[in-house]
């Protein structure tokens, strides 16, 4: 576990090399720990990585979590990277950070959910699967957060296709929602970002997998 591993891939604190992250060969650095940590964590004495764009390692994982809690965080941010347009970043910051020194950490996470939803969103995990004190609840009330930073976008899927939100509503079961977040996940990312392809016609299955044709649901 780690960001580096014996077949020296760089991994994510989940202990994973996501197909994503294959296709992205970032920089990477040789840091020597600082004498003194602006947080309260213990890195390796020599860390490999990229300190803008690397996936958080398990000592990372846990120093945001001493600041805030990292489901609520991803839930916020998979919502913002999802959308059709990006979010500025001060849009987002504004909204995540619950303590400012978690601007950094919270920053690679954000480019991280990025890369992976662009590159292989049919992998999504959220984070609450990987244990720990992380939740669903709390993943599902992040994403509520990141849901209002565009409202008329979200408000107006939630008009046409209420039944993809129900996963992350306050209302749902705990259970339910933690087995529902991640496909619901990738049908809004596939609705927004369709993969290229075929051109679909209007009496064709919609590519979202709705299973409605493509005239009555993306195409619209």
């Amino acid at each position: 576990m780690g960001d580096r591993a014996r077949d020296d891939k760089p991994r994510d604190g989940r202990g994973r090399v996501p197909a994503h992250l294959n296709a992205v060969a970032p920089h990477l650095l040789i840091i020597d720990r600082p004498a003194k940590q602006a947080l309260e964590y213990s890195l390796p004495r020599t860390t490999r990585l990229d300190m803008s764009t690397a996936p958080l390692n398990d000592d990372e994982y846990a120093a945001l979590d001493a600041l805030q809690d990292v489901a609520w965080l991803e839930g916020l941010l998979t919502a913002c990277v999802i959308t059709p347009s990006p979010l500025p970043d001060a849009v987002w910051l504004a909204a995540a950070l619950q303590q400012p020194e978690a601007e950094t950490l919270a920053r690679r996470h954000h480019h991280y959910m990025q890369t992976w939803m662009a590159k292989d969103p049919g992998s999504f995990e959220p984070i609450y699967e990987c244990g720990g004190n992380w939740t669903a609840t709390q993943w599902a009330a992040g994403f509520r957060a990141g849901m209002a930073l565009d409202a008329p976008v979200w408000d107006a899927l939630r008009s046409s296709h209420p039944e993809w939100l129900t996963a992350f509503d306050a209302a749902t079961d705990a259970d339910r929602a933690a087995d529902a977040i991640p496909a619901a996940v990738i049908q809004l990312h596939g609705h927004w970002h369709p993969p290229k392809g075929p051109k679909v016609g209007r009496n064709d299955p919609c590519p979202c997998g709705s299973g409605k044709k493509s005239k009555k649901c993306c195409a619209a």
